[in-house]
């Protein structure tokens, strides 16, 4: 009898060692935050306890917890003597314990800490990265000894890649348009990761490099931004309202991800990678070339420029001739005189557009003919055509490739300074009484006026077979 009644009793004490009068459930809700202040915000049920009294004929019971979390080399866990407020179970009742019930097991005073310092802890409020179990047992309130399962639940605590620039790529050519339109694009890397939900903004900052060429990490870091914005989205639209871009000049954005209540959620800050780019001029090739014969052995060349152009460069050669070479010329202006041609002959010619020193493509080949020589185009010992010198408003500029008039002579110009109607430089003139021979002409301080006419100064012709 004393046996079995013996044998009964020690079953019975292994049965209630797996029946614990109280039932834990932990629950760990995503966003998973490194800030532990985060699991036990008033606005946020990230951390959840659950607890279930058993025994239906208890009508309360007063427990505390003592919470574990733990990762790789570090342990946080509810200090022995630390005694909380009371929480009162009900029998057959569930208990859902979250932020604010929660908080007071949180703060750092009331946590024992190994593998880390409460000092560390308290300059950051965040735990470093890694895969962590948060563990609750109840215990009884006034004796401390355990009276519930041990419920953990774990969780990858880890700070977001910072976003990856799309747009424009690294050392790109970016092309200005008239209106200015620059689109800038990146991809975020955290809305596949545990922390997606949190609310992230955008800090974006745009510097010029200067000198051309510096290292665009130094630039970024040590130059005032031309523009500075901040977004939700993941693209900024740079337009015609932002400061205008310089054509020919080089300059280097980043953007930097942040979480919208300032909480440090990001590798590197949230910076993402410099990005340095070229902003040119998309150099068109210039529209509606047109040719006019001027006579035998002259053209004009005429086009329409588009957005752009600083100046041009011509070729021309004749058409059909396998072993003739280009001549080209570069001018500033959108039309051009071409001389020494050979009478009734076709040549073709193309005309490239040049923005600030960065030459476009050339246009399509294009085709004039010279008309046959005439009798009329010139007579020895005709008169010279009449002229007014009256004419004393000043030229303000020239331009290589234009002309002016000396007398009857017309004198191409090839190298030009000066303004106001003062210039200097060399020219080109043609004789038509000698075969339209091409002779080198130099001036000094001419005073030109706005038809293009020599009122004072001299030009010199000092030598032939140019």
């Amino acid at each position: 009898m004393t046996i079995g009644l013996l044998t009964t009793f020690v079953w019975n004490t292994e049965a209630l060692a797996q029946l614990f009068p109280v039932q834990a459930n932990t629950q760990l809700v995503p966003p998973y935050s490194l800030y532990l202040s985060d699991y036990v915000s008033p606005t946020a049920d990230n951390f959840i306890v659950n607890l279930f009294l058993n025994d239906l004929e208890r009508p309360q019971y007063e427990v505390r917890l003592r919470i574990t979390i733990e990762g790789v080399g570090i342990t946080l866990q509810t200090r022995e003597n630390f005694i909380p407020s009371a929480v009162t179970l009900q029998g057959g009742m569930l208990t859902r314990l979250t932020g604010i019930d929660l908080a007071q097991y949180f703060e750092p005073q009331n946590m024992n800490f190994q593998g880390i310092s409460r000092q560390d802890f308290q300059r950051t409020g965040k735990l470093p990265e890694g895969v962590y179990q948060f563990c609750v047992e109840v215990l009884d309130f006034n004796r401390g000894d355990g009276v519930s399962n041990i419920s953990c639940a774990s969780a990858w605590l880890l700070l977001n890649d910072p976003p990856l620039v799309n747009l424009p790529e690294a050392g790109a050519t970016v092309f200005a348009r008239d209106p200015q339109y620059v689109v800038f694009q990146w991809t975020p890397r955290n809305t596949g990761s545990p922390n997606s939900a949190f609310g992230t903004a955008y800090n974006f900052s745009l510097v010029e490099i200067w000198p051309k060429g510096r290292n665009p990490f130094d630039a970024i870091n040590t130059s005032a931004p031309i523009f500075e914005a901040t977004t939700m989205n993941t693209n900024l639209i740079y337009g015609p309202s932002e400061p205008a871009l310089v054509p020919g000049r080089q300059y280097a954005f980043r953007v930097q991800a942040r979480d919208r209540d300032g909480r440090d959620l990001f590798k590197n800050q949230g910076y993402s990678e410099v990005i340095w780019f070229e902003y040119v001029y998309d150099c068109k090739v210039p529209l509606n070339l047109r040719s006019t014969a001027v006579d035998a052995r002259r053209m004009a060349i005429t086009w329409d420029p588009v957005f752009g152009h600083s100046s041009f460069n011509i070729r021309y050669k004749e058409q059909g001739n396998t072993t003739a070479e280009w001549f080209n010329r570069e001018i500033t202006r959108n039309q051009a005189n071409l001389s020494s041609l050979t009478p009734g002959t076709a040549y073709e010619y193309q005309v490239q557009g040049v923005c600030e020193g960065l030459p476009g493509e050339f246009s399509p080949v294009m085709v004039f003919n010279t008309p046959a020589p005439s009798a009329s185009d010139f007579v020895c010992g005709e008169d010279a055509p009449e002229f007014n010198l009256e004419n004393n408003q000043l030229k303000e500029t020239l331009g290589t490739g234009e002309k002016i008039l000396a007398g009857d002579v017309e004198v191409t110009i090839t190298q030009i300074t000066g303004a106001n109607g003062i210039f200097s430089g060399e020219g080109e003139v043609e004789l038509p009484f000698l075969n339209y021979l091409k002779v080198r002409a130099i001036f000094q301080n001419i005073t030109i006026n706005t038809e293009n006419r020599l009122i004072a100064g001299e030009i010199q012709l000092t030598s032939a077979g140019l």
